[in-house]
């Protein structure tokens, strides 16, 4: 993306391509030597983000350990011996994304931090979407071609081989009359693979699950509600009690990352979406304010907005005061970032509430009536706005 070139965002970009020509198993020490990269920037007191696109080289390695620890003991690992040593193999990589503390960097240079972003294709995380079922059901006639099944036994090729020739199309139905098992999509299958995720998911800091249903759909964010979440920040809040002797500015950073308005905010918006996304009967006039608040999600980059300012913004949508505006309207107003006109108007017309919202545990009746009072104010000048132009 030129524009994030320009802004110096790839400016020490370092890509490792062999994944591409090289398979997973041969691949664990590449991914190794990226993670040593990332971790001696770290310690160097800089920031390192590592994208890793596939785990398939770990969990590769996890079960030629395991065949291993069989062999030599002559018998399966047990159940929760295995559970626990998959989760200490898995942590020996995640765990080494973290901030680092001033002291704990080489020669006592300021604290750096190492982001992991590890990407999965799976459907075990996901929750349930309109057009998912339709693509369950789509999944039993998919064809497969040869080439999917390199690497197979020369027994099984054979048979395969022969079905082809025979006129008979490769589909989940057809393998499964015949015995053979079709191609996985990743490096994990079944019971495993659900096993191996739900301890990723406990690993990380939290996780965005992105929906090709609806993205399909032409549904953004394509963001499964019922199955993103985030962890950071939980069990990082403080109260002024517990730093008597820090100065105001030390307390302010004692506070959740996440302000609890958000969180009240976020909580309630996650529910209605995750209803909608799941097809569940709702009226006409909630589906058309949830409509607003995926409008509010979708903000431009490099355009960041302060927690109240999208606690606001959330709220708004969700009110559904921008209701008598045209649609697009009500997308310009809302989108925008930083720079959205609501936002714009909020810090002219109503900033005591943005102030407000930044401090409040809980969005109150009272500050909630003054910014759907502010919101109605922009409604009408733009309506006036409208009508004139």
């Amino acid at each position: 993306d030129a524009s994030l070139q320009s802004a110096g965002a790839f400016a020490e970009l370092a890509a490792s391509p062999e994944a591409a020509r090289r398979p997973p198993a041969l691949l664990f020490g590449s991914l190794l030597e990226a993670v040593g990269a990332a971790e001696a920037v770290r310690d160097a007191g800089r920031h390192a983000l590592l994208v890793l696109d596939t785990l398939a080289p770990l969990v590769d390695a996890w079960r030629l350990a395991c065949a291993w620890a069989e062999e030599a003991l002559g018998r399966p690992l047990g159940g929760e011996v295995a559970s626990a040593e998959r989760r200490n193999c898995f942590a020996g990589l995640l765990e080494r994304a973290a901030g680092l503390a001033s002291a704990l960097s080489e020669g006592g240079a300021a604290g750096g931090s190492l982001t992991l972003l590890v990407l999965m294709d799976t459907d075990v995380v996901s929750g349930p979407s309109p057009g998912r079922a339709a693509q369950a059901a789509a999944v039993g006639a998919r064809g497969f071609r040869l080439e999917d099944f390199s690497g197979r036994k020369a027994s099984e090729l054979a048979r395969l081989e022969n079905l082809v020739r025979r006129g008979i199309e490769l589909t989940e139905g057809s393998l499964s009359a015949v015995g053979i098992a079709p191609p996985s999509d990743g490096p994990m299958e079944g019971a495993e693979e659900a096993d191996a995720i739900r301890e990723l998911q406990s690993l990380s800091d939290g996780q965005v699950v992105l929906d090709g249903a609806m993205a399909a759909e032409g549904r953004f964010p394509a963001l499964d509600p019922t199955a993103s979440f985030s962890c950071l920040g939980l069990g990082s809040q403080g109260q002024e009690g517990d730093a008597p002797q820090a100065s105001g500015r030390q307390r302010q950073r004692l506070r959740d990352v996440r302000p609890s308005a958000l969180q009240a905010v976020a909580a309630q918006l996650r529910t209605e979406l995750a209803l909608e996304t799941g097809a569940e009967e709702l009226d006409d006039d909630l589906s058309s304010r949830l409509q607003d608040v995926r409008a509010a999600l979708l903000q431009p980059p490099r355009r960041p907005m302060r927690p109240e300012e999208m606690t606001a913004l959330l709220l708004a949508a969700r009110s559904g005061a921008l209701r008598p505006l045209p649609e697009a309207e009500i997308a310009a107003a809302l989108g925008g970032g930083a720079g959205a006109p609501l936002l714009r108007h909020l810090r002219e017309a109503a900033p005591q509430v943005l102030a407000q919202l930044a401090e409040a545990r809980e969005v109150s009746p009272a500050m909630a009536g003054e910014l759907d009072m502010a919101v109605r104010r922009f409604m009408a000048k733009r309506q006036a706005e409208l009508q004139a132009g």
